[in-house]
């Protein structure tokens, strides 16, 4: 063989074995290698490949089917899909501030990395923040070749399928039926009731910016306390506390009634302001012996009358003046 072919020949299986590395490159990164499912109560599932592209939208329920109606991805890329379903989800009612809203995020253990779990997880629940929705982001690594069969059979994915899997293990008397269409945050609602674990990885705004240290949602924190700020220019994290019980938008009326009344039931303390406006440390004092809602009759029976009211509200079955002083005298 002369030089001049041998070198030809040389080069072609080079060029031969140059493609067959791209091909197999190619396949190995645009191949599908992760499951992702997304549950509120549409369930949907995504494949993707090891660049984050979605390779597959699953719908796996009506509310899935509907929710996907119409809908063709402007790209493939993760993050931007993810974000096109919440949005969808928000359009169409799923997730709204009206109702209690859960998500649950499930990733196949076998083809995801936990890396993948906690990228999807913060990617999904700093959207939702950004949106200034009020909702809890649910995550779990599972295996979920191990509940794809029932999953498929009440048309649901492996992820929710799992989290209804170990409520009928405490709780012999639901179905799988109706915890198939039941909501994923009534599900979970349910589990916390009845101190069943779930071992769900629940992630808020302040979880959030710890562990990742983003300073956008730090920012998003900053704008809630600005909405306080209007009427309350004072500290915000005892706002934050109030408002566990409370969260309506008057702390600096909170703030107000805490000069004498220190407490934390400044909830309870609003519904009192409704027909009493005056001094809600006295009205929980009173309470005590007398904790119906009508703080502000008590008041005026304190005139001629300062002792206990529960006693005086007996009488006014019979006897609605207010001459509750005098009765006391006559009970004598």
């Amino acid at each position: 063989m002369t030089t001049t072919k041998h070198n030809w020949l040389m080069a072609g299986l080079t060029l031969s074995a140059a493609a067959l590395v791209a091909a197999g490159a190619a396949f190995y990164f645009l191949s599908p290698a992760q499951r992702i499912a997304l549950d509120v109560n549409p369930s949907i599932e995504l494949e993707t490949t090891r660049l984050e592209k979605v390779s597959k939208i699953i719908p796996l329920n009506d509310d899935a089917k509907k929710l996907l109606e119409g809908y063709t991805p402007k790209d493939n890329d993760l993050d931007d899909v993810l974000e096109d379903l919440v949005d969808r989800m928000m359009e169409q009612g799923y997730l709204a501030n009206e109702k209690k809203n859960d998500v649950l995020i499930t990733v196949d253990d076998r083809g995801a990395s936990q890396k993948t779990l906690d990228k999807v997880n913060k990617k999904v629940a700093q959207y939702i923040a950004e949106k200034q929705l009020d909702a809890d982001v649910h995550a779990q690594k599972i295996d979920m070749d191990r509940y794809d069969k029932e999953a498929q059979k009440w048309k649901v994915s492996s992820g929710k399928m799992s989290v209804i899997d170990r409520l009928l293990q405490k709780d012999p008397t639901l179905t799988p039926e109706h915890l198939a269409d039941t909501r994923i945050s009534d599900l979970v609602d349910y589990a916390k009731e009845h101190n069943i674990p779930l071992d769900l990885l629940e992630d808020r705004l302040d979880d959030l910016e710890d562990q990742y240290h983003d300073g956008h949602l730090d920012q998003l924190e900053d704008q809630l306390d600005d909405r306080d700020d209007i009427h309350d220019l004072d500290d915000d994290d005892k706002d934050d506390r109030d408002d566990i019980h409370d969260s309506d938008d008057d702390d600096d009326k909170d703030n107000r009634d805490d000069i004498h009344d220190p407490d934390d039931d400044d909830d309870k303390d609003d519904r009192d302001d409704i027909h009493d406006p005056d001094d809600d440390d006295k009205d929980d004092r009173d309470d005590i012996h007398d904790p119906d809602d009508d703080d502000d009759k008590d008041d005026r029976d304190d005139i001629h009358d300062s002792d206990d009211d529960d006693k005086d509200d007996r009488d006014d079955i019979h006897d609605p003046d207010d001459d509750d002083d005098k009765d006391n005298r006559d009970d004598d």
